[in-house]
């Protein structure tokens, strides 16, 4: 496995030197270099989008997902689709879950597809078809996750830092990934 890319850009947490914001992919990324645990919101799609991009990212091993159907309007995003591709050449495996199917033109499926084809080793998929959950987790490696406790309510939170809490996502994780799926 190679290393993990480095930070486009360095990004502190206040106002730079002209006075802006930093963006939330700034705040993300600075919270990995920094190992800063701290919670951050998710409650938009572009936030979710980032969080993945950057979850990909950086992983060195690991990404586990698990969601309803791969909703594109996240993970069909270009920055998502191309740190996705990036981390497969990486080396970095990849498990998504999903409660049904997603449709065979969504753009994330299909990068997947061909990914679990070219590196079977690395990329599994599983649609839990008749299953009704009502969350979305995520994680990657021992210390970077999101989670979304209700999906309908669109309120999610993240940490890039927080192996604690990753842990039991991964127990939830590997409950999940082990339900049969049905006929």
């Amino acid at each position: 496995m190679t290393e993990c890319p480095k930070t486009r850009s360095k990004s502190p947490s206040k106002k730079s030197e002209d006075g802006k914001e930093p963006s939330y992919r700034d705040i993300v990324i600075n919270r990995i270099e920094t190992r800063d645990s701290e919670i951050l919101s998710n409650s938009e799609p572009q936030h979710a989008a980032v969080l993945y991009e950057v979850m990909f990212d950086y992983a060195r091993e690991r990404v586990h997902i698990f969601c309803e159907n791969l909703n594109p309007v996240v993970f069909g995003r270009k920055s998502v689709l191309t740190a996705f591709s990036n981390a497969v050449e990486r080396g970095v495996k990849c498990i998504v879950l999903t409660e049904r199917a997603p449709s065979p033109d969504n753009p994330f499926y299909k990068a997947l597809t061909k990914a679990a084809a070219d590196h079977p080793e690395q990329i599994e998929t599983k649609a839990l078809n008749g299953k009704d959950f009502k969350f979305n987790l995520s994680y990657a490696d021992d210390r970077m996750y999101r989670f979304e406790l209700e999906r309908e309510k669109i309120e999610a939170v993240a940490s890039m830092n927080d192996p604690e809490t990753v842990n039991i996502l991964d127990s939830l994780f590997n409950g999940l990934h082990l339900l049969p799926v049905p006929r």
